[in-house]
C-alpha cells in the first residue's frame, strides 16, 4: 500500500462515518499507528518480538487509559 492509497482510504473511510463518530474513529486510527510504530521500534532497537495477539491486547489495554 502507498502513502498515497492509504491516505485516501482513511480520507473516505472518515466520510462514511457520521460526524457524530468521527472524534471516535480517528482516536482508534491513531491508537493503531502509533501501537505499529511502537512494535516496529521494539523490533529493531530492542530486539523484541512480539506476535500479533500480544500486539492486540496492548493496544486494547492502552485504550482502556
Amino acid at each position: 500500500v502507498n502513502e498515497s492509497s492509504f491516505h485516501n482510504w482513511l480520507c473516505e473511510s472518515r466520510m462514511k462515518i457520521g460526524e457524530r463518530h468521527r472524534r471516535g474513529f480517528d482516536t482508534v486510527m491513531i491508537l493503531v499507528a502509533w501501537t505499529i510504530w511502537k512494535k516496529r521500534n521494539n523490533r529493531i532497537f530492542n530486539q523484541q518480538q512480539r506476535s500479533w495477539t500480544e500486539v492486540v491486547k496492548a493496544m486494547a489495554e492502552e485504550a482502556m487509559l
